[in-house]
């Protein structure tokens, strides 16, 4: 029995799509500040699923009707962990970098690294002693250049909405080109696929989440600012280099600037 000839029915199928759909909108929720109910989920795994999966698989099945398929499984898995490493540098962009805010203190430290690095006499020292040349020849010095690498590429380039919609398109085709290989391949595929795709959700959430400084006045007259990660039964705060969990029923006030990325 292959993939193509298990059984189908319409209630099996609704019980499937309806857990795709809250499947993917937890994943993206969780990524966002506001709190979701169930219903939000559904909503939001509805427009994620139509775009990123549904969309890619009918473009991927109509290849494989035709009998256009990728036929070793060997470069199959190739592209789907070339894939996942791309979106595992976005993930780590977002989550360390981005969400967290860190970018302007990891700029300050890698700068402190390379100068230190200047007085040194090694391999890496001499290096770092061709920073102005290499500016003045490229128009980017070596932070500009790791910053590039480490948040502008895999934030900006590997997080294009049209991009992951073409890695769910080469994972989709990969797998059912595969549908009647040895059942070990199949697992393999399947395996990656579920990564990649719930990789891709979060790719997807983190771009389109927006995380605002925020001034929160509690009962106790205490006032705490700082960038909201989460809103729920607890607010989880960043303040400058800690992490805090204020409780939402101490809230008395929370304000927010009308202009992204401003203190109120």
């Amino acid at each position: 029995m292959t993939l193509l000839t298990l059984p189908l029915n319409s209630s099996f199928l609704i019980i499937l799509i309806g857990a795709i759909f809250i499947y993917f909108g937890k994943i993206i929720g969780d990524t966002k500040v506001e709190k979701y109910d169930r219903l939000s989920y559904y909503i939001e795994g509805l427009i994620f699923s139509s775009v990123f999966v549904f969309l890619p698989f009918i473009f991927a099945w109509y290849l494989f009707s035709k009998n256009v398929i990728l036929h070793s499984f060997t470069h199959i898995l190739f592209l789907q962990l070339f894939i996942l490493g791309c979106l595992y540098w976005n993930l780590q962009a977002h989550h360390l970098l981005r969400r967290y805010d860190l970018l302007g203190e990891f700029k300050k430290r890698l700068r402190k690294e390379f100068e230190k690095l200047k007085n040194e006499n090694s391999i890496k020292g001499r290096i770092a002693r061709k920073e102005k040349r290499f500016k003045q020849k490229f128009g980017i010095d070596f932070v500009e250049l790791s910053i590039l690498g480490l948040y502008s590429i895999p934030i900006k380039f590997f997080g294009n909405r049209l991009l992951l919609i073409f890695f769910s398109f080469i994972t989709i085709w990969g797998t059912l080109s595969l549908i009647n290989a040895e059942i070990i391949q199949i697992a393999i595929s399947l395996f990656f696929s579920f990564i990649i795709l719930t990789m891709i959700a979060l790719a997807y959430g983190f771009g389109i989440a927006y995380y605002p400084f925020v001034r929160i006045y509690l009962k106790n007259n205490k006032i705490i600012e700082g960038k909201i990660l989460k809103f729920g039964d607890f607010v989880y705060i960043l303040k400058e280099n800690r992490k805090l969990f204020v409780n939402s029923s101490e809230i008395v006030l929370l304000e927010e600037s009308l202009f992204k990325g401003r203190k109120p």
